[in-house]
């Protein structure tokens, strides 16, 4: 039982090629099992870190000191969090706990965090996602998943709460009970409490569905694997996919929810979760609201984009110089003066010198006059895709749109785009 879990400890510092990292731990049987065996597998000088949420005063005070212990043994470095609680709930504690532990790993270059979670653990977790119809996360607890760039492994799955325990007493090794377990208050706790009920009456260990969680994870990986393989592209300070490609699967909109999860970290609720779906089969524009980030579709287009996607872009940016180039945020406008006049086409805006002092720049959707429909549906410029897209205007006509449309006027001024992004 221990060789192959230290075996895999082994494995996750490797992965990491064996640089110090952070172990949460409560004084707890489960935490301070883990750093046993991290220091079982490892000589490496790690770090601990403990959370004081401030909500059991006569039990912390011990907690604090036998974890300050534990790291004097092993010469680890201790940290000692005193959490800010907003909330009463153990969804806003988990919160604020990653939200420290990414803190510290940053601050003291560490590339990975673990926690004790176990067998047990992985098993009620399981049960809570179908209680709350979970989807793509209906596995358990990962074995790992990142944030930040932290990974945050959980490497005792494997082990049940049991041999945790007997381990520890055989060893003679000292940890704290935290009375909170104990009470209904939590969803959790109460959950925990059945499960021991039916595993007791079914005469077994729920031990005996590995089998079943381990399928379900690597289900859950492969379809991990291929979002990643989504040819996603980024510009404009957005992630942008075209839905023809993201159609051509046959689980789409579970793919899309998992590279939300996954690789933005983004949890989509069931209410979410059919917005996606309408989203991907719908023709008009239309969009999903998360903590983070929106995701946009129109019939071209799904993107994934920040709050204020597009209002960067809406203002018009003025002048565009004569012999200069003007940066922008759609790219670099270059006006030239020639000695001889030139004719506008959809390439190159040509206008006279008397004129570049009136010019503006914006997006075709927060251009003020009536938009050209038709040439941009021709062209197939999406709903999306108007409000990343210039157009230069002038206090009563649209000039130029580049690469669909140019007023038919020559003058010795050209004006050329040179774009920053490319779709």
């Amino acid at each position: 039982m221990i060789k192959p879990l230290i075996d895999n400890i082994k494995h996750e510092l490797s992965c990491v090629n064996y640089h110090p990292i952070l172990m949460c731990c409560s004084g707890g049987p489960d935490s301070v099992f883990l750093v046993h065996m991290v220091a079982l597998a490892s000589n490496t000088k790690h770090h601990i870190v403990y959370f004081n949420h401030h909500l059991r005063p006569t039990e912390t005070p011990d907690e604090i000191e036998l974890v300050h212990a534990l790291g004097n043994t092993y010469g680890f470095t201790t940290h000692i969090v005193h959490l800010e609680l907003n909330k009463k709930n153990q969804a806003h504690f988990r919160e604020l706990r990653i939200k420290e532990t990414i803190s510290i790993c940053k601050t003291h270059g560490l590339p990975a965090a673990l926690t004790g979670h176990h067998l047990d653990d992985d098993v009620e977790t399981m049960w809570m996602q179908f209680y709350k119809g979970a989807t793509t996360n209906f596995r358990g607890i990962p074995k790992k998943t990142w944030v930040d760039s932290i990974a945050i492994v959980h490497p005792l799955l494997g082990i049940s709460k049991k041999n945790i325990q007997d381990y520890l007493l055989e060893n003679n090794h000292r940890h704290l009970t935290d009375s909170s377990n104990a009470t209904t208050a939590y969803q959790r706790n109460r959950l925990r409490k059945a499960l021991s009920h039916c595993s007791e009456s079914l005469g077994g260990h729920h031990g005996d569905i590995v089998r079943t969680l381990n399928y379900l994870k690597q289900t859950e990986a492969t379809l991990v694997n291929e979002s990643k393989r989504l040819p996603i592209q980024f510009a404009f300070d957005a992630h942008w996919l075209k839905k023809a490609q993201l159609l051509e699967k046959t689980n789409a909109h579970l793919l899309l929810k998992m590279v939300l999860e996954h690789e933005f970290m983004q949890a989509v609720n069931a209410n979410q979760e059919q917005k996606i779906k309408h989203g991907l089969e719908a023709n008009h524009t239309t969009s999903v609201i998360f903590n983070d980030y929106k995701v946009m579709f129109d019939y071209k287009w799904v993107i994934i984009a920040p709050h204020d996607f597009g209002n960067q872009l809406s203002s018009p940016i003025q002048p565009i110089r004569c012999n200069a180039t003007q940066p922008t945020a759609f790219g670099l406008f270059s006006a030239t003066e020639f000695n001889v006049p030139f004719k506008s086409t959809p390439l190159r805006c040509c206008v006279t010198r008397r004129m570049v002092s009136a010019l503006f720049v914006s997006s075709v959707k927060a251009c003020p006059h009536p938009s050209k429909k038709k040439t941009y549906r021709a062209h197939c410029l999406s709903p999306i895709e108007q409000c990343i897209h210039p157009v230069i205007f002038t206090e009563s006509q649209i000039i130029w749109v580049p690469n669909i449309y140019a007023n038919p006027m020559a003058g010795e001024l050209v004006v050329t785009l040179k774009k920053n992004h490319d779709l």
